[in-house]
């Protein structure tokens, strides 16, 4: 099992002593190494692919936890370590890198200058990945350094600790429902016909209109003789 505490932890621990202008305290050498109990992972799910994977790492509970140097592999094929995500306890420095060629990220935390170690149930780091493919991403840790308040350190024994796994799916594209245009042609709208009896029969109109004039002008022809013929009379 690799071990990455000596630089990493120390560059961690140095670069926190150096925020504050202290020094980590130092306690007798009968003091009890560190300890992390009940460490647990946990991750979203289901994802599809472009999701974001939260995943979690916690302790139920710790003692005298100065520092610790955790290494999580997992599918760089299916998951990207999405950089600045990490959140740690507050009160501490933290460091978060990845290195995506081997599968690896890697999770520094440390207390402040003169600052207690942790105690207790506390969640260790919290961050993100981004899906990329579909699969089955197991996200395990590799290994996990501890130091305490007076420079004792202890590991973990990571095979104890169950994976998580996040199952991926590719998104699914769902069909069209708009309809598409209508190509149907129109029905051919008739011309307007004239309304009355005879556009209801079809029959043509126009020699009957002409029969109508003539007898007008028959009757009225009658009219005017009638009138002379009395006008002679008298």
């Amino acid at each position: 099992m690799p071990r990455f505490i000596p630089r990493r932890l120390a560059a961690a621990t140095a670069a926190a002593a150096a925020l504050l202008g202290a020094t980590l305290v130092v306690a007798p050498a009968a003091h009890a190494a560190p300890a992390v109990i009940g460490v647990t992972i946990t991750a979203t799910s289901a994802a599809e692919v472009g999701d974001t994977v939260t995943v979690t790492i916690a302790a139920s509970n710790v003692e005298d936890l100065y520092a610790y140097d955790l290494a999580l592999g997992y599918d760089a094929e299916l998951l990207a370590f999405d950089e600045g995500s990490a959140t740690f306890p507050s009160g501490g420095f933290g460091d978060a890198t990845a290195d995506a060629d081997r599968g690896l990220a890697f999770l520094t935390h440390t207390r402040l200058g003169t600052s207690p170690g942790l105690v207790g149930a506390q969640p260790l780091v919290a961050f993100t990945f981004t899906a990329l493919a579909a699969g089955d991403a197991v996200i395990e840790l590799v290994s996990a350094d501890l130091v305490g308040a007076a420079r004792d350190t202890a590991s973990l024994d990571v095979t104890a600790i169950d994976p998580a796994t996040t199952v991926i799916t590719a998104v699914v594209v769902q069909p069209s429902t708009t309809p598409s245009p209508s190509t149907s042609t129109p029905a051919a709208v008739p011309a307007d016909a004239s309304s009355g009896p005879l556009a209801t029969t079809g029959v043509d109109a126009a020699p009957w209109l002409v029969v109508g004039v003539v007898a007008l002008a028959a009757v009225a022809l009658g009219v005017v003789l009638l009138l002379r013929r009395r006008a002679v009379t008298r």
